[in-house]
């Protein structure tokens, strides 16, 4: 379904929950053809369950059919899992690639007019309008990054701020001289740049944004929190992964909650047990899978996404949502026979305003066992003050931590600017086991 106003807003958006899972089935049974007949390790892997394309009789029968772990896809590096012919692909990308192979995606002119359509509509959904300046501070890469927002708010009719790679005192140099409405980056980079106008001495809210946008790595609400009242904006979340389309996937939408309203008619989610792979009900946390209802170049079936999650019901739109993520599946720590989840650590951290959003979890072994230190940058308050007022903040630290995850920490206040800043993920945790 096109476009039905100039305003990026679709009819599917507000059609019944019918209506939109007959869009889906027929979609569906059109991806799982074109992996299918296009892609031998889609061949193999459906032919070894006994099943294809033929079997979706109903929306719950994708259950029978495989996963697809991004093993398989850096396994099938570079392009095993094109389902078109090179000439048709217009545009690569990939995952970085630090433990093995990157995963490397294709797409097509299509493909690229999806997600532009997707973004779009995020951008739309949360405020953007044609007469809006756009700050991108997310990055332009080999991965998705910036590309589909860019897109999507070009074809909103927005003037795009592609600021991304300029040193952080040019980001707020543009906030405040553009003053753009939107600003859309990671965490990692909407930090940094909020540390600029602290050593500059100047307040966030003269830049006139009004809403943030932030995606790219997962974090805590607290985080969010403290971005939303520094500049006094509304923060939602953004998701997207460079193996399916990037940020556009899905947003968190005003009056949607926390919840990030997924755009159902391209990606079909579903919520597994991590450990089994059974499929969970909606509400349940478990990790995202996802089904691409239209690539043509890279068609994604059954993706294990590793992001913990669950499937929230429709609000304001006819589109399911995500819950906030809890954490990737490989970031859950099993300390001491207990599995945490290091946001939830974040979520305590972050709500003191004597520490600053800079730290690092580091899991190491000593004679005693496993030991789970947490190292945290100082406000430069803490930093400026006397011994006894920072001890007695990383023992409040500690027992809080304690109180509300049962984890004992050690705790280690690091000085301002300990860790590096830029439009880069930040390295949260470090398991030397």
């Amino acid at each position: 379904m096109g476009l039905s106003t100039p305003d990026c807003y679709d009819e599917i958006e507000s059609a019944s929950r019918d209506e939109l899972q007959a869009l889906q089935l027929d979609r569906m049974r059109w991806s799982l053809k074109q992996a299918y007949e296009n892609v031998p390790h889609y061949q193999s892997a459906f032919t070894k369950l006994g099943v294809d394309p033929a079997d979706l009789k109903d929306l719950s029968d994708l259950s029978r059919f495989p996963l697809l772990t991004k093993q398989d896809m850096r396994d099938s590096y570079p392009f095993g899992l094109f389902a078109t012919p090179m000439k048709d692909v217009v545009r690569l990308h990939s995952s970085t690639g630090t433990t093995g192979n990157p995963v490397v995606v294709g797409h097509t002119q299509n493909d690229i007019a999806m997600w532009t359509h997707a973004a779009a509509r995020s951008l739309y959904a949360v405020g953007a309008r044609a007469e809006d300046f756009i700050h991108i501070g997310l990055v332009y890469s080999l991965k998705t990054g910036a590309f589909p927002i860019h897109y999507g708010a070009e074809k909103i009719g927005c003037t795009v701020v592609p600021a991304s790679g300029d040193p952080t005192e040019k980001h707020v140099k543009y906030l405040l001289d553009f003053k753009p409405r939107l600003f859309i980056s990671n965490r990692s980079q909407v930090l940094t740049i909020l540390d600029e106008f602290e050593r500059m001495n100047i307040d966030p809210r003269e830049s006139g944004v009004e809403i943030g946008l932030f995606g790219g790595e997962t974090g805590s609400k607290a985080m969010r929190e403290n971005v939303a009242k520094k500049f006094g904006i509304e923060a939602l979340e953004i998701y997207g992964l460079t193996e399916v389309c990037g940020a556009g996937m899905s947003t968190q939408t005003p009056g949607s909650g926390d919840g990030i309203t997924i755009w159902e008619d391209y990606f079909y989610p579903e919520i597994i047990d991590p450990t089994t792979g059974e499929i969970l009900p909606d509400g349940e946390y478990g990790e995202l899978v996802i089904t691409s209802l239209k690539k043509e170049a890279s068609p994604i079936i059954r993706y294990r996404t590793k992001d913990i999650t669950a499937i929230l019901p429709p609000a304001e739109r006819s589109m399911r949502r995500l819950a906030p993520l809890k954490g990737r599946a490989d970031d859950i720590v099993v300390f001491n026979g207990k599995s945490i989840y290091p946001l939830d650590i974040e979520q305590e951290l972050l709500t003191d305003p004597r520490v600053r959003p800079f730290y690092q979890f580091v899991i190491s072994e000593d004679n005693n066992g496993d030991k789970f230190t947490v190292d945290i940058e100082m406000s430069d308050e803490l930093a400026a003050s006397d011994l006894t007022a920072q001890e007695a903040c990383c023992a409040e630290l500690i027992a809080d931590i304690h109180d509300k995850s049962g984890l004992s920490v050690e705790l280690n206040l690091k000085s301002p600017m300990t860790y590096p800043r830029g439009p880069n993920k930040s390295v949260r945790l470090v398991d030397q086991r």
